[in-house]
């Protein structure tokens, strides 16, 4: 019995890395479809609203019990940390900046992820297997930003540059909190109070922004409309909650590991969908970020990658 329940955890263990490696990793195009029509705050916080509503409403129906105040407020702040400065801070950097570029960007987390451990005494200092998976990850990083999507990111908007990196570091500090704050013991109560309120958030941002003012629902294409569809269920509903699980369940490092899967994923798709060249850098690059996943993988201490 034992053993068929660890297996059956191993293979929601692979399906919720595959989720977030590979989902998270279209996200980058889908969002750079979906702003063509839709103002950025307000589509952000539109998504997660919708999708947060959706996962509370289903795991009250289960009959999840309804959250306390304390419950709220940790939900309230992931769901800033995560969506709002996070999330929204890449969705506004992408109205000027490739996606793949964006995503070439966010390799820079896992680095927060490890420096930020270490600075708050949850975790010893890096060891060298960790320290050289990372500087792998950065070097195949270097030489993905030699391709076409690089030179772009020379000529991009500086500011754009910076609010992606305050995103990641955003991104990190709510991965961080959401393995030690006391969330709703339903998984998808908790996921959906942090969406709810990074989309409520949003959508205030939205409106003082005067995004409301330039909203025309006649213009939007069908392009942008799918796009939109596609990241409420696919990259909200399916890839938050699988990256929620697995806060729970893996190593924070290892965890991170998806921010250097998914510039891989968004090459492909330029290559693919966007018609961009593959060139033997990009794949050379591509291969050097594929090699620091597994050596961030094996690396991860002292927790295992399934907690006891």
């Amino acid at each position: 019995m034992l053993k068929e329940e660890r297996k059956t955890t191993d293979w929601l263990l692979i399906g919720a890395f595959a989720a977030v490696y590979i989902i998270w990793g279209s996200t980058y195009l889908g969002i750079r479809y979906a702003i063509e029509s839709f103002p950025p705050f307000f589509m952000a916080g539109t998504r997660f609203l919708a999708a947060g509503l959706i996962l509370y409403l289903t795991g009250r129906l289960k009959g999840a019990p309804v959250p306390d105040i304390k419950e709220i407020k940790t939900s309230t702040i992931a769901g800033f940390l995560l969506l709002v400065l996070g999330n929204g801070g890449l969705v506004w950097a992408e109205l000027r900046i490739p996606s793949s570029v964006a995503a070439l960007l966010i390799t820079i987390e896992p680095v927060w992820i490890v420096l930020l451990l270490w600075m708050f005494k949850t975790e010893n200092k890096p060891n060298l297997l960790t320290w050289v998976g990372i500087l792998t990850g950065l070097g195949g990083m270097v030489f993905m930003t030699g391709t076409g999507a690089g030179k772009d990111l020379i000529k991009a908007d500086s500011l754009s540059i910076l609010a992606i990196l305050i995103s990641t570091l955003a991104w990190a500090f709510g991965s961080i909190y959401g393995t030690k704050a006391k969330f709703p013991s339903s998984p998808l109560v908790a996921t959906g109070l942090q969406m709810l309120s990074g989309g409520i958030i949003l959508l205030i941002i939205s409106y003082f922004s005067g995004e409301f003012t330039n909203i025309d629902l006649h213009s939007v294409s069908s392009k942008s409309l799918w796009a939109f569809v596609y990241l409420i269920i696919f990259g909200s509903l399916i890839g938050f909650t699988a990256y929620a699980y697995l806060l729970k369940v893996a190593h924070p490092s290892q965890v991170s590991t998806y921010a250097y899967v998914n510039p891989v994923i968004a090459v492909i798709l330029g290559v693919f969908v966007g018609n961009e060249k593959l060139t033997t850098q990009t794949m050379f690059a591509g291969g050097l970020i594929i090699i620091a996943v597994m050596v961030i993988w094996l690396s991860g201490r002292p927790k295992k990658i399934l907690k006891q």
